[in-house]
């Protein structure tokens, strides 16, 4: 924590992600006043950190998501079982609640469009819903939170205007030739209508 707090570095980007290798590690992140936004973890290393609902929703009440990259699934069949398992392990304790789906991609041929990977979410335990929202919302909303964790806590006051209190902006100059012109015009065509009745 000290050294993302002196790192300039650290300092240029608005998301951060971590990877935990360990249950105790991730407590004392939480219990700090260290913030970050996404839980990710690599397929190749075991996860350390023994899952529990009470973990789980810990993180989901301070808007951390949990990142599952599908790219490591397509290159490796032992990693596919990993991310699997991982996933699963997220569906078993949180519902797979504040999933995020992300690629982790290193060639063009690894991408895949939105549609398929919310249809591959199936897989990894998610519902049709939450596959969509895991593709199409979670960026938008660990953006939301990362905004929200850098600009620190502030007061809003709102507060109801009643219509009695409310000022009416005076019309320019401008307006009101306008307006004037057009009442002349109208006044004008009213006249000449008259005029036309009148002579036949």
């Amino acid at each position: 924590m000290i050294a993302y707090n002196k790192s300039n570095v650290a300092k240029q980007y608005d998301i951060l992600a971590i990877n935990c290798s360990s249950s105790p590690a991730l407590l004392a992140l939480l219990k700090s006043s260290f913030r970050f936004d996404i839980l990710t973890f690599t397929p190749t290393k075991a996860s350390g950190v023994r899952w529990n609902r009470k973990l789980y929703y810990e993180c989901v009440e301070r808007n951390i998501h949990f990142e599952i990259s599908y790219s490591p699934m397509i290159k490796d069949s032992q990693d596919r079982r990993l991310v699997i398992s991982q996933s699963h392990t997220y569906h078993s304790v949180g519902k797979s609640r504040a999933i995020l789906l992300s690629s982790q991609a290193v060639k063009p041929l690894e991408l895949r469009s939105p549609g398929d990977v919310a249809n591959l979410a199936f897989i990894l335990g998610l519902t049709e819903n939450q596959g969509k929202v895991a593709v199409r919302q979670a960026g938008f909303k660990v953006h939301k939170a990362a905004i929200g964790r850098r600009m620190g806590p502030f007061r809003v006051r709102d507060e109801k205007i009643s219509v009695e209190n409310q000022q009416l902006v005076p019309k320019s100059e401008e307006d009101i030739l306008d307006d004037n012109s057009i009442e002349d015009h109208l006044s004008d065509e009213s006249v000449n209508d008259l005029k036309m009745e009148t002579e036949t």
